[in-house]
């Protein structure tokens, strides 16, 4: 073998060696199995919240269902339904997330439980209020009844002038109604119907008003239902910024010139002057 060809021997045999090493490293080293990168949270969901619900607690009723008005509102809610006494009520009415209803209620003189839940999703929150029906002892008859009175409870008003508060009422065997507030009676010249509505007039002080309906009969046989009304007095509306407006005004007074011409009355004779003459002496020689 000549001495070129032992060299290419010797490195082949050289980079054999080096591979065989580092493929037993890499058999003995093997790496690390990479770890999933953990997928980012999405964001989740906040649960249902209910802000507010409110009935009539004591409610006043003939018997049978009563039709009890209800307000309620929620935060992140996708649907709200309602149960009375643990029955569910239908959900073909549609409540909406926040907002206005009567709901039915038995009219039996017993209390009942009214159970509002706002849902989102699988999360959800209840609420329950209580709603005590009454029935009324029936007048004897022909004696006259409020059968009912309604009026708005919470009213804002700018203050100063009363507020005309909007109220309802149904009266039985009466002749005539009439108004008070806080005791003292309303004018009779409005002429209010026995049965009908109407707008009081409400002091728009920020104060509790007692508003008072009082049904007679032509025997002068009474009877009376009062109602509060709370107001509360809005602040004041923001004045427009006021622009201020600088006008700068120049005058200039031309006074006219006025030429006097003065003529005397008699004529001037201007002064004659003499020359001197050589030949006269002063003495006159």
């Amino acid at each position: 073998m000549t001495r070129n060809g032992r060299i290419v021997l010797a490195a082949v045999m050289a980079a054999i060696v080096l591979i065989a090493v580092m493929i037993t490293w890499a058999l003995a080293h093997p790496s690390p199995t990479p770890t999933p990168a953990a997928a980012p949270a999405g964001n989740a969901t906040p649960d249902p919240v209910i802000t507010s619900f409110h009935m009539i607690a004591e409610f006043d009723c003939p018997g049978g269902t009563a039709s009890v008005p209800a307000a309620w509102t929620t935060k992140d809610a996708t649907s709200v339904s309602f149960a009375v006494n643990g029955t569910a009520l239908p959900n073909a009415a549609g409540y909406p997330v926040s907002g206005t209803a009567e709901l039915p209620v038995p009219c039996d003189g017993k209390s009942h439980a009214v159970t509002l839940t706002a849902k989102d999703g699988t999360a959800s929150v209840k609420r329950t209020v209580y709603v005590n029906t009454q029935q009324p002892t029936p007048p004897p008859p022909g004696a006259p009844d409020v059968s009912a009175f309604q009026i708005l409870e919470n009213v804002t008003c700018t203050g100063g002038q009363p507020l005309l508060v909007a109220a309802a009422w149904a009266t039985q065997n009466a002749t005539a109604v009439s108004f008070s507030v806080d005791g003292q009676p309303l004018p009779a010249a409005a002429g209010f119907p026995v049965t009908g509505a109407g707008k009081i007039p409400v002091p728009c002080d920020g104060a509790e008003h007692v508003v008072t309906l009082t049904a007679a009969n032509a025997a002068n046989q009474t009877a009376a239902l009062s109602r509060p009304v709370n107001t509360t007095v809005a602040p004041p509306p923001t004045p427009p910024p006021t622009t201020t407006v600088t006008t700068t005004v120049t005058t200039t007074v031309t006074t006219p010139t006025t030429t006097v011409t003065i003529t005397p009355t008699e004529p001037v004779t201007p002064p004659v002057t003499v020359p001197d003459d050589p030949t006269t002496t002063p003495d006159g020689g």
